[in-house]
């Protein structure tokens, strides 16, 4: 049998719902471009609608794959999927604000940092939504803190 080679998009289009990085390629995973200009943020996502998600994983490239289950299904919940949103780990980035000025989304939910005075509050700043909320792995675990995400998020998508 020949050796079959497959194209980096083909690729990409083949294991859309698997993290896969292709590198100046259209929407079909992980970016590292945008609107035709080289970026220096790569997330996972088709970044759609403006909607950011940044979280901090230093065992994974990107996300858990216990993480990744939870938040597709939070996406589905939402009315949303991976080409709406962009997901960033923002242990292998430059920085947030590097990352916020880059990308200029419209809604930002951060899962990185200690907020607690901020948590799960829907606020407006830089032009943007924001919610802060605790790290992906800890809102798995416990079902209160999936309430009170599911609650902010009803609000910031208009969900009943």
């Amino acid at each position: 049998m020949e050796k079959l080679h497959l194209s980096k998009p083909l690729v990409a289009h083949i294991y859309k719902n698997h993290l896969v990085l292709v590198e100046n390629q259209g929407s079909t995973g992980l970016e590292g471009e945008e609107s035709g200009t080289n970026s220096a943020a790569l997330y996972k996502g088709g970044f759609e609608k403006k909607i950011l998600w940044i979280h901090r994983e230093s065992a994974a490239p990107f996300i858990a794959e216990d993480d990744f289950e939870m938040l597709t299904k939070i996406l589905e919940a939402c009315r949303l999927g991976w080409n709406d949103i962009a997901l960033v780990n923002i242990t292998n980035q430059p920085g947030r604000d590097e990352v916020l000025e880059e990308l200029l989304p419209v809604c930002v939910i951060d899962s990185t940092e200690d907020k607690s005075e901020e948590w799960y509050a829907v606020t407006n700043k830089q032009n943007a939504v924001f919610l802060y909320t605790h790290p992906l792995k800890d809102i798995r675990q416990d079902k209160n803190l999936k309430i009170r995400l599911w609650n902010a998020l009803k609000i910031i998508f208009k969900m009943n």
